[in-house]
């Protein structure tokens, strides 16, 4: 394989260092190859004040580098860029010279050219693209901004890319805008418009080659409400072994009077029943809402394990904002642990035998007692967690070692009997 100085376009020998003025260095390989394209790469220093164009040029080995990439145009104040430079249509398993070279555009000194270095291509393994379906990065009432990523572009430089979407997951009917996404940078953006409010939609991104076109696996996002207050549900999750917690953001919020009051709704998408949850929070609260399947249960909701429909609605100062959207649960159910058959789960008393405050707790509760007895408290699968005496009157209790979520304290008096209240550890 030869090295040395690039001759084969100049009708004069040009020395590495031409003038003072331009020092240009081919890197020893390219910043990327693969079958059918490449990155080069180099850098170059220049000391005038002229435009710089930057281009490089390249062949088979053994033959003239007859071939140019696209030129960068660069100004240079005594600095030292690096370059990089993509070029396509290259020949598999094929053993190629190149060399970055530089024209500053008064014509002096002329163009200079680095070190012809070398390099060989991927073998051919031609095949179709292979695609990732993301997330989307940011979300409206009528638009989203999806972004993917083409994680194989089966030995093609370049692939054709674009996103389906649409309201039935078997059947996305729109699609957006084509792509060209160029190796080794598989990252595209799409943005979609003309969608409408509080609805979900499925997206799957697409691309194709000169052998076949490859979709990602169907992701989903919820457009926003075309409310005064803008709403969006970020996560929904399990916490714990029986709770789950749905976050969500008002990006206006600030502009609105503080606190506000919301109310949650959870459901399935075929029931006729939700069970509705109320709720207050400050601008400068983290804006999430834990829910217990307890709860749920005794509100006959059973969630199914693939779809949950989520409605949050929030008012402030006279003005509200609502978003609503199926989301997919990958969550245990609970529904078994949590059912009424159980000793402590089938009686939730309605008398104020015992008074637990603050509820929400957050490191220590007061109890306060009519009679003395024992105060057991478990967690909403029905396991016993501590055990507690109270006198009658005040008792103070630390809950700081609980996480976060849904508890409940059984009181047993001298006679046996028993009464359940159900807190909330924050």
């Amino acid at each position: 394989m030869r090295k040395g100085l690039f001759f084969a376009l100049l009708a004069f020998a040009m020395p590495f260092f031409a003038s003072a003025q331009i020092e240009v260095n081919t890197d020893y390989y390219p910043y990327y190859v693969g079958q059918t394209s490449a990155v080069f790469s180099g850098d170059i220093e220049f000391t005038g004040e002229d435009t710089v164009e930057v281009m490089f040029h390249y062949g088979v080995s053994g033959g003239p580098l007859d071939q140019i990439s696209p030129s960068l145009f660069i100004d240079l104040q005594d600095e030292d860029i690096d370059i990089k430079i993509f070029v396509s249509g290259l020949i598999p398993d094929t053993d190629y010279d190149y060399a970055m070279c530089a024209l500053a555009t008064d014509g002096f000194p002329g163009l200079t050219c680095g070190i012809t270095q070398d390099f060989e291509t991927d073998e051919a393994d031609l095949d179709n693209p292979g695609v990732y379906t993301s997330y989307p990065t940011a979300e409206g009432s009528t638009f989203a901004t999806l972004i993917c990523e083409v994680y194989d572009f089966g030995g093609y430089g370049e692939v054709d890319a674009y996103i389906k979407l649409g309201q039935d997951p078997t059947f996305l009917d729109i699609i957006s805008e084509h792509v060209l996404v160029e190796e080794p940078y598989g990252e595209f953006e799409v943005d979609v418009t003309g969608l409408q409010p509080e609805r979900l939609y499925y997206f799957q991104a697409c691309a194709s080659n000169p052998s076949g076109t490859y979709c990602g696996p169907v992701e989903y996002f919820n457009t926003l409400s075309k409310s005064v207050i803008d709403l969006e549900i970020q996560d929904f999750e399990q916490v714990g072994t029986c709770s789950f917690e749905i976050e969500f953001d008002s990006p206006g919020m600030s502009d609105h009077p503080s606190p506000a009051n919301g109310t949650v709704k959870v459901g399935n998408p075929t029931g006729v029943s939700f069970y509705t949850q109320e709720f207050t929070f400050y601008e400068e609260q983290d804006k999430s809402i834990v829910i217990d399947y307890y709860d749920l249960v005794l509100a006959g909701i059973e969630l199914d394990d693939d779809m949950t429909v989520i409605q949050v609605k929030v008012e402030s100062g006279g003005v509200s904002g609502k978003v609503t959207g199926k989301y997919m649960f990958d969550g245990e159910d609970c529904e078994e642990e949590v059912g009424l058959t159980g000793d402590i789960f089938g009686r939730i008393a309605s008398d104020e035998s015992i008074n637990i405050f603050p509820n929400p707790a957050t490191d220590m509760i007061s109890v306060q007692n009519k009679e003395s007895g024992t105060l057991n408290l478990f967690d909403v699968a029905g396991r016993f967690i501590k055990g507690y005496q109270v006198d009658v009157g005040f008792t103070e209790i630390h809950v700081d070692f609980l996480t976060a979520g849904a508890y409940f304290f059984e009181f047993t008096n001298s006679e046996g009997e028993k009464t359940t209240q159900k807190i909330i550890k924050q």
